[in-house]
């Protein structure tokens, strides 16, 4: 009963924000300065497991690589979504791939980590076919997707780590060269105790609060954070519901010596300083933010 109680609600959520994006991004459309190859398969997982690849046209050389996490609150969310995003940092010189991943309750934790692995290997393996620059590889993640960025990166870059996820993929021998947390929910579990107000969403991704028990040490990710993460662009807004996360990620990546910017958009007065703000291209701020990220990563 509870399983059917957690479904009705979500999807009653995901009607909401859909009808909420499809509002925001409502007369927008893909610059015809950007090539689009869509509806890629990366695994077995059907629908689920799509991507989509968009290239700035007309391009000279091999394109930096942004692998493109959405949010959603693991239950949320598709590459269609974050079409005119990625077609937007697309034009700014990059190769974007989005994509699909298995979303909760339908699927539970770790499958989008699985999924995000797979993809990360098909675009190690598609490097030649779409022009991809092998040593420019690039995270980015918003919101949930931003937790699955950081929890992704530190499975790469810490083996002991790695480990506690063997028996569900095979990393390939790889770390980006930056990663970006844009809004980002960061603290499922942290020192060993379940945040607050987290129980409800871990319910959800997890299925029971035996797993939730039994995943805790696996989601306690920011201690197993070491000196091989790469360098990292923090940004949030002072209206963002996950905005006091952001400060204390920046200063434990700054404490164990890795490059890491801080970013705080707007002011409290701001209407739109708000979570993901940079997801709406009518703002000035939301494009600036971006060209402050491509900025970014270009450098690292």
């Amino acid at each position: 009963m509870t399983n059917l109680i957690h479904k009705y609600f979500i999807n009653k959520i995901r009607r909401e924000w859909a009808s909420n994006d499809a509002k925001r991004d409502a007369g927008l459309t893909i610059s015809d300065k950007v090539n689009i190859c869509d509806n890629i398969s990366y695994g077995h997982h059907g629908r689920d497991n799509l991507l989509c690849v968009y290239t700035p046209k007309n391009a000279a050389g091999k394109l930096p690589v942004i692998i493109n996490i959405h949010g959603g609150g693991f239950f949320y969310g598709d590459k269609e979504l974050y079409g005119l995003y990625s077609a937007d940092m697309a034009e700014r010189g990059f190769a974007v791939v989005v994509f699909n991943y298995r979303l909760c309750p339908e699927n539970l934790y770790p499958a989008p980590l699985e999924d995000i692995n797979n993809v990360t290997k098909w675009v190690l393996a598609n490097c030649g076919e779409f022009n991809f620059d092998r040593d420019r590889i690039f995270i980015v993640g918003d919101s949930a997707g931003g937790q699955l960025a950081l929890n992704y990166t530190t499975i790469l870059t810490n083996p002991d780590y790695s480990k506690l996820f063997a028996s569900d993929f095979e990393v390939p021998p790889f770390i980006p060269r930056a990663v970006c947390l844009n809004s980002a929910l960061t603290n499922l579990v942290k020192d060993g105790k379940i945040s607050e107000g987290a129980k409800e969403i871990l319910t959800v991704y997890l299925g029971s609060a035996k797993k939730i028990k039994k995943n805790a040490e696996r989601l306690d990710v920011q201690k197993y954070i070491t000196s091989k993460f790469p360098p990292v662009f923090v940004m949030t807004a002072p209206n963002d519901f996950l905005f006091n996360e952001a400060k204390p990620l920046h200063e434990l990546f700054l404490s164990l010596g890795i490059k890491s910017e801080y970013h705080v958009y707007g002011q409290p007065s701001d209407d739109w300083a708000n979570h993901v703000f940079h997801l709406n291209l009518r703002l000035p701020v939301g494009r600036q933010c971006n060209d402050d990220e491509a900025e970014f990563l270009k450098k690292n």
